[in-house]
């Protein structure tokens, strides 16, 4: 018996709807159980990730059936669900399980970006994620300024001025930060949008 599965509707210009009823519960859950606590909120996520891998279904598809909810989290973006079923898995990393929730799902996307599915989890520490993910991020951004044509110029400086961001933003203190604030929420996304633009740079 399958708990997901797809509807597509017969006209010409057919929109995919994704029926999902246990992953929009375990989205709804985490809507509403996020303001209640940062441990709670963790087991929320983490609840939607075991829906998640239970049906099967592509994380474009997952993020669809999320999107139709009309719900959400002030915590968790939509954009961040891929990275939900690496953060699952890094719960047996050394140190990870006692990271907020916003470092926990930086870390984890970053890791599913950078380095890819099922590789971030089989580190031995939360140290060794953060070495391996800075050590791809310096190679893909080298790799990007190589490539880069000269001509224009403009294409250059774009690359340049991101990774330069996103090395400053990497290198901050923030220590003096508390976890699970609105600051470090927003450090979080800015780094997630910048690691994104690079990729595509």
């Amino acid at each position: 018996m399958t708990t997901s599965k797809k509807a597509v509707s017969s006209t010409n210009n057919s929109t995919v709807t994704i029926s999902a009823p246990k992953i929009e519960k375990a989205w709804s859950d985490l809507v509403v159980i996020s303001t209640t606590g940062e441990q709670e909120a963790i087991r929320a996520v983490l609840n939607l990730g075991k829906e998640m891998k239970a049906s099967q279904l592509s994380i474009r598809d997952i993020q669809k059936a999320i999107k139709q909810t009309g719900l959400e989290s002030p915590f968790v973006k939509v954009s961040h669900v891929e990275g939900i079923p690496t953060m699952c898995a890094m719960q047996k990393v050394a140190g990870f399980s006692s990271l907020s929730l916003a470092k926990q799902l930086s870390t984890a996307v970053a890791a599913y970006k950078l380095q890819g599915a099922g590789i971030g989890e089989q580190l031995p520490s939360v140290e060794a994620i953060e070495k391996a993910n800075a050590k791809e991020r310096q190679i893909k951004a080298q790799k990007a300024k190589a490539t880069t044509p000269k001509a224009p110029k403009a294409n250059a400086t774009q690359a340049d001025t991101l990774a330069s961001i996103l090395a400053f933003i990497t290198a901050l203190d923030f220590s003096t930060i508390e976890e699970g604030s609105k600051e470090e929420t927003l450090i979080v996304e800015i780094q997630a949008t910048l690691e994104g633009k690079m990729l595509n740079a």
